[in-house]
């Protein structure tokens, strides 16, 4: 039968450190999370659901002496964003490793379930970011040059999201390995090594473009063709569980187990308007 860990074993020394590893290195290790609407504090204990309202725009009138004005109506409607994501890393180290690499082993392995977690959440929020909206304007388009980002299609994209819009400030730009390359060959491009700046770089940050800030992920979730233009608010993003570490003692087995989980959830906001996905054939995946 498992029982808690004993002050000897490797879930102790663990214990000690784990909380600032896991949050720093989740924190360290995300692309995604600070360039999207982060909604975590408003989730609460027994919410499955999050509400987030959207209001039509009213009109504005001319006013005539003697005349009333138009009462008009806005509508609401709501983008759900559902704690749904629930994921979990489990691993076990025997007590011949707890004594021959006691603290570098199960350190390194907490670190790098964090990295892993981390990694996770970006691919659930790039699986959102592709779903631009197909509606007029059709938010997904093709490359001007087959399969290699131009200073063209950064335009492009701009026009979009401003007939959309979508606040000039906190726009990104999301490239993956291959389009990093062609990014980098672009003469508007300003590398962030050259910002001359103090300003904290966003992690992953390689330059900005164009009002767009310029962030390059190696997420499984981006295709080597694909380059997606989003403002802060395309995308929500929820954690009701952050990084839980949990241990126990399973002393039949001779070894200490350990999990690491999270619950969260991710929802693409405003039907997919305030971001453009531009691929090969722009067609929506």
């Amino acid at each position: 039968m498992a029982g808690t860990n004993t002050s000897t074993s490797t879930a102790a020394i663990i214990e000690k450190v784990v909380s600032s590893i896991v949050q720093e290195t989740l924190l360290q290790e995300s692309i995604l999370i600070p360039t999207v609407q982060d909604m975590s504090s408003l989730i609460r204990p027994g919410m499955d659901t999050l509400k987030i309202p959207r209001f039509s725009a009213l009109p504005v009138e001319d006013v005539t002496e003697g005349t009333d004005l138009t009462k008009n109506v806005s509508t609401v409607a709501t983008d759900d964003l559902v704690m749904n994501i629930n994921e979990a890393i489990h691993w076990a180290v025997s007590d011949k490793s707890m004594l021959q690499d006691k603290v570098s082993l199960s350190v390194q392995l907490v670190k790098d379930g964090a990295r892993n977690l981390a990694a996770s959440i970006d691919n659930k929020i790039v699986d959102q970011l592709i779903l631009a909206s197909a509606a007029a304007p059709d938010h997904i388009v093709a490359f001007g040059t087959p399969s290699v980002i131009a200073i063209a299609d950064i335009t492009n994209a701009r026009k979009l999201l401003n007939l959309a819009n979508v606040p000039q400030a906190e726009r990104f730009m999301l490239v993956g390995p291959d389009q990093e390359a062609a990014m980098l060959n672009i003469d508007n491009f300003i590398s962030a090594e050259k910002y001359g700046s103090r300003d904290a770089l966003v992690n992953g940050e390689i330059g900005r473009v164009m009002g767009f800030t310029v962030v390059m992920s190696t997420s499984a979730s981006i295709l080597a063709t694909n380059a997606m233009f989003y403002h802060k608010s395309a995308v929500a993003y929820g954690s009701q569980i952050a990084a839980k570490f949990e241990t126990d003692r399973n002393i039949t087995a001779l070894q200490d187990e350990f999990t690491l989980s999270q619950l969260f959830g991710c929802q693409i906001l405003d039907l997919g308007k305030r971001n453009v996905l531009v691929n090969a054939d722009g067609v929506a995946p």
